[in-house]
């Protein structure tokens, strides 16, 4: 898959990486367009703590405590 993000960076996400994730979170399985508005449309935007490679992109969509925030980490180009 192949993503834009709201600096028009191109992202990719390969079969092998969305499968981790909803294996992991099997209920984003059916929210690929949610994470496609999620890095076009971002609320907000946080550079990891841990890793500087690592951007938090997060969009609140209100469904509760738990699941309000689609917050994707990506690895990306070392001069973010």
């Amino acid at each position: 898959m192949e993503f834009t993000d709201n600096f028009k960076r191109k992202i990719m996400l390969s079969d092998e990486r969305w499968g981790h994730i909803t294996k992991t979170h099997p209920e984003m399985s059916d929210l690929v367009d949610v994470v496609k508005e999620t890095l076009e449309y971002p609320e907000l935007i946080k550079r990891s703590v841990y890793d500087e490679n690592i951007i938090l992109v997060y969009t609140y969509y209100g469904i509760s405590i738990m699941e309000s925030t689609c917050a994707l980490l990506w690895h990306l180009i070392k001069n973010w």
